[in-house]
């Protein structure tokens, strides 16, 4: 693993210990590519994570400036794109509420909010919702008076 990698997995953490803290600290005092940890983060989807712990540690550690940019940068835009998923995902719920269809969200926002602490923390690229087999026909109906559309069969 290299060192890029290695910071990459003690700074994509929700809560960090602190020996691992130290040892972040440490490996980020020493040359890193900054470039490769980017592609890294962008890579397993951890940008979010891998931002918020730079600036908490920015104090005593500071990442080159283009790079702080481009992470606040990305941190926003999941937030925005995010916030935009949520409120997809209530309007669908309202609709399928009003025919008569439970839907339970599952996954993505789900586990932003509640395992990652907050909405901006997870890159989400889809929305999941569960429906009992019998109310399929009725939730795609109710998705297509909102406009969406199917583009293949679910899997599972």
């Amino acid at each position: 693993m290299n060192n890029e990698q290695r910071i990459l997995c003690l700074a994509a953490r929700l809560q960090i210990s602190p020996a691992a803290e130290r040892e972040l600290k440490e490996r980020l005092r020493g040359p890193i590519d900054w470039e490769r940890l980017w592609q890294q983060g962008h890579l397993h989807e951890v940008l979010p994570q891998l931002a918020t712990t730079m600036r908490r540690l920015a104090s005593e550690v500071t990442p080159p400036a283009e790079w702080r940019v481009r992470a606040q940068r990305r941190l926003y835009a999941t937030l925005i794109r995010n916030t935009t998923l949520a409120d997809a995902l209530l309007e669908i719920l309202n609709t399928f509420r009003a025919a008569g269809v439970i839907g339970i969200p599952v996954k993505g926002l789900v586990l932003a909010e509640t395992l990652y602490g907050g909405l901006g923390m997870r890159s989400l690229g889809d929305l999941d919702v569960l429906v009992r087999p019998a109310d399929l026909p009725a939730a795609r109906a109710a998705l297509a008076r909102l406009q969406f559309a199917q583009e293949d069969e679910p899997g599972f």
